[in-house]
């Protein structure tokens, strides 16, 4: 009988050599807007969770909340569209592009488990037939409001929404990919673990 086997992959920074959150809102507002939005306005509370006092997740909230509230879903999409068609081409590791491959090509169910917004990678994971777990952004009247539908998908919630989309039981093997504190636990439920392994 087959084993069932499954892999897990982060996105940013195991499978992307960029943030791809950073990547879309930089290309979407500008350069000069971008840096004011995402460092300058928040300077102060950057400072503190860099420290280690202030939540990061709340810091990322309130730069979600500042760049995406209101903007309405056509130009919302538009930008994705942009977004895709050079961050997919420049900016995926050519290592684990290869890992991906292999996996696939032995069967092998694919999860991306990611921090970012699930619109950036909803049609490259469609198209290689990946299931994605990511940040889903609400939406009302058509128009972003710039808040996430359930809690930001990192270290915890990784696990908490990892088991709430599969039963992790089902497989007889784990692979679990990560580059960041935020993997560590995902990867501690995994079989085997690679932590920061592709490099290209």
């Amino acid at each position: 009988m087959k084993e069932n086997k499954l892999a897990i992959f982060d996105f940013d920074g195991t499978i992307s050599s960029k943030d791809s959150t950073k990547f879309f809102l930089r290309l979407s507002f500008g350069n000069l807007h971008f840096f004011y939005g995402y460092y300058i306005r928040f300077i102060y509370l950057y400072t503190l969770s860099k420290l280690g006092v202030y939540n990061h997740k709340k810091l990322k909230e309130k730069r979600i909340k500042f760049f995406l509230n209101n903007m309405p879903l056509e130009v919302f999409e538009k930008n994705i569209d942009k977004f895709n068609d050079i961050f997919f081409n420049q900016y995926l590791k050519t290592a684990a592009l290869k890992r991906l491959e292999w996996h696939k090509k032995n069967e092998h169910k694919i999860i991306i488990l990611s921090a970012t917004l699930s619109d950036l990678l909803k049609e490259w994971s469609f198209t290689n037939n990946y299931t994605l777990i990511a940040n889903i952004l609400s939406v009302n009247n058509n128009r972003l409001v710039g808040t996430f539908d359930m809690p930001d998908c990192s270290y915890e919630e990784k696990v908490v929404r990892l088991k709430e989309n599969i039963n992790l039981d089902n497989f007889d093997y784990i692979y679990g990919y990560g580059d960041s504190q935020s993997d560590k636990h995902f990867l501690n439920l995994v079989d085997k673990a690679y932590f920061q392994y592709f490099k290209l």
